[in-house]
């Protein structure tokens, strides 16, 4: 089933396929995300979630035996083509983890990592406060910059990861279950900070999530995947409020 959002797409999936090895864990995903815009992924444990986003940065191709048939563009280009560097996908299309990963360093040098990997050479104090103050940390670290990153709670530790990836200005944000290892308030900081970074910054996120109310709370636009497929896609009103699919309906509302 494909499903065309409103608006100017940024991200395009057309039949896109994922194997690892012989399992094929995606089957023929074709779906337009709206950029400026929360998109959340959500379904049941095991539908596919993770794989879907790790093949919009072209991650899951770091597992050993996993691969990818189809093209996902963003902006138009075709990140798959032969021609394009992955770390240049990498730079335009950031990801956070479920689990916090700062790096074995000083919050500063974790914010500043990319920019040196991508050879800036400029502006890195106002790269770091910039990203720093995006990600709703600054005025909480300012004055311990050059301390362990290991020094922050969990839930600072994810914005600070959520710090690193925006520091080389990416146009999309993946995040895969960001919050499901923070407690209430952390993850609400992070849910807030999603918004912001849609709102303020212009930047496209997609979430996955296994918490059916978190979709609710901060989506626009809600893809429902089951066991490999695409069963419904639009926007998270109508998803919730009126599904197309009875799969869908069981799902958000508790029963499946």
């Amino acid at each position: 089933m494909k499903t065309m959002a409103e608006g100017e797409p940024l991200v395009e999936v057309e039949g896109l396929n994922a194997y690892y090895g012989d399992f094929l864990a995606l089957e023929d995903i074709s779906v337009n995300v709206p950029e400026k815009n929360i998109t959340a992924v959500m379904g049941p444990s095991g539908c596919g979630k993770s794989t879907f986003i790790k093949c919009l940065n072209r991650m899951l191709e770091t597992i050993e035996g996993a691969r990818v048939e189809g093209e996902v563009r963003i902006g138009g280009e075709n990140i798959y083509a032969p021609e394009i560097d992955v770390l240049d996908v990498r730079k335009k299309v950031g990801m956070v983890f479920q689990e916090p990963n700062p790096l074995p360093m000083s919050i500063r040098d974790n914010v500043l990592y990319g920019p040196k990997i991508h050879g800036y050479d400029g502006g890195l104090e106002e790269t770091l406060e910039g990203s720093l103050k995006a990600a709703g940390l600054w005025s909480e670290v300012n004055d311990r910059l050059d301390t362990s990153a290991f020094q922050l709670s969990g839930g600072q530790q994810q914005r600070l990861c959520i710090a690193r990836a925006l520091a080389v200005e990416p146009r999309v944000i993946l995040m895969d279950e960001p919050t499901s290892s923070l407690d209430p308030t952390s993850s609400k900081k992070i849910e807030n900070l999603m918004t912001d970074l849609k709102d303020m910054y212009g930047i496209t996120v997609i979430v996955v999530t296994h918490d059916v109310h978190q979709a609710r709370r901060i989506s626009d636009y809600t893809v429902f995947l089951y066991m490999g497929e695409l069963l419904e896609y639009g926007p998270a009103e109508r998803v919730f409020e009126d599904p197309e699919q009875e799969r869908t309906r069981k799902y958000v509302e508790g029963e499946l």
